[in-house]
């Protein structure tokens, strides 16, 4: 219904045997929706930092951009979220 949230816990993991570093994890706003918040979420080590690099202005569409900093091993992964309000 309009002026419902939305929230989208995005996963991501590194299924590789090396560590990646610079990550960044991108998403945009869905069809029909308008931006209303982005958060970090669980990152699996203490060392991993997350920031939000991108993002709409509350009431705009667009994408969001999150920048995880430090190494994600291999076989671990995180989350961060999108909250979207429906049109």
């Amino acid at each position: 219904m309009a002026g419902d949230l939305i929230t989208y816990t995005i996963t991501f993991s590194n299924l590789s045997t090396e560590a990646i570093v610079s990550l960044k994890v991108t998403d945009a706003t869905p069809a029909y929706t308008v931006f209303q918040s982005a958060a970090c979420g669980t990152m699996p080590l203490p060392t991993l930092t997350c920031s939000i690099s991108a993002q709409p202005a509350v009431g705009a569409n667009g994408r969001v951009e999150w920048t995880i900093g430090g190494a994600l091993n291999s076989g671990l992964s995180g989350t961060v979220t999108l909250v979207v309000k429906l049109q």
